[in-house]
């Protein structure tokens, strides 16, 4: 069981964020706002999911499943917020003989 202390400071800085995140929301546009907010939401349900799994008393033939899919939603959440940050990419795949995969800022 989790004390009720720390949920309660979670819950504190929580609404600490919120709020100087609602003070920000005039200079930044609501697309973004929502963005990163999505991406927050994929992150958390990652890593909530990863927790479960691995707190989870009773063995499971999916345990893999479920680490592998809880490490893809924290990259997407994270990857979705670079990019409303303004973070860009450049992918690029070279084969028949040179085999190589590039990921670089653009």
């Amino acid at each position: 069981m989790i004390p009720r202390s720390i949920l309660l400071a979670v819950a504190a800085v929580a609404l600490l964020y919120l709020t100087m995140n609602i003070t920000m929301i005039g200079v930044v546009p609501w697309r973004e706002v929502l963005i990163v907010l999505t991406g927050l939401g994929l992150s958390v349900v990652g890593i909530w999911l990863i927790l479960v799994a691995v707190a989870d008393p009773e063995p499971t033939s999916k345990l893999g499943i479920l680490l592998a899919g809880g490490v893809a939603l924290i990259f997407t959440g994270g990857a979705s917020i670079l990019y409303a940050l303004g973070v860009r990419w450049k992918v690029s795949v070279k084969s028949t003989g040179g085999n190589s995969f590039t990921i670089e800022p653009a």
